[in-house]
């Protein structure tokens, strides 16, 4: 077996196993989705085992893929921990940070503190990830992550900065032809969005399933 395998293959054999698909492995690592297939039947070559199979789903892992993932897990957060320590330190803040977050949250949150940040830290740059699928810290694809949900499997050390209300809103077509519930037993009546994916997961998604629960839901 090769020992010197480049870790971009590994960077997408990530990608493919949290995405499960080619194409929106493609997207986050900035890589045509034929790429993303060459690099992963390149790492099964080199490693000589089958790391994903087809299901109704996208790429599933197979068990040798899971152990694979566990082991470039753990090699990702040690890489981290290393390049933490090499620059604590040096004085004040200077380099790029990347910030995985929401395009909500960027756009009406952190935008608009910009110019006062830039003012106190003139010599850190700021780039902001918006993919839908959040970045990982572990894999240094960002170095610090808003959510509007918790770590997940990552076991991060997480700070709460501000609370973020949330409501059910309907179009002005929708509210002129259907009118709008007063009581929790009306809902019933009308129909609401609802989430899948990786959204399904946040504790928003899992509140709206509660308050709706037993309604008819029409989109997700």
């Amino acid at each position: 077996m090769n020992n010197n395998i480049d870790w971009d293959l590994y960077r997408t054999f990530l990608a493919v196993a949290d995405t499960r698909s080619h194409s929106a492995a493609g997207r986050r690592l900035k890589i045509s989705h034929a790429t993303v297939g060459r690099h992963v039947a390149e790492l099964e070559k080199v490693l000589g085992v089958k790391l994903f199979v087809r299901d109704i789903d996208g790429f599933a892992l197979t068990p040798s893929g899971e152990r694979l993932k566990l082991e470039v897990d753990y090699m990702s957060a040690a890489a981290l921990r290393a390049q933490r320590s090499a620059v604590s330190g040096q004085g004040s803040p200077k380099g790029v940070v990347r910030i995985s977050t929401a395009s909500t949250l960027a756009g009406y949150w952190l935008v608009p503190a910009m110019a006062e940040f830039q003012a106190t830290y003139p010599e850190v740059e700021l780039e902001f990830v918006t993919d839908s699928w959040p970045a990982s810290v572990r894999r240094r694809e960002a170095d610090l992550v808003l959510r509007l949900y918790g770590p997940g499997q990552e076991n991060l050390v997480g700070k709460k900065i501000a609370r973020v209300g949330v409501a059910f809103y309907a179009s002005k077509s929708y509210a002129e032809k259907y009118g709008l519930p007063t009581e929790r037993e009306q809902w019933g009546d009308h129909r609401f969005v609802g989430f899948c994916g990786a959204a399904a997961e946040t504790e928003l998604a899992r509140w709206s399933n509660h308050v709706t629960r037993n309604v008819p839901t029409t989109l997700r």
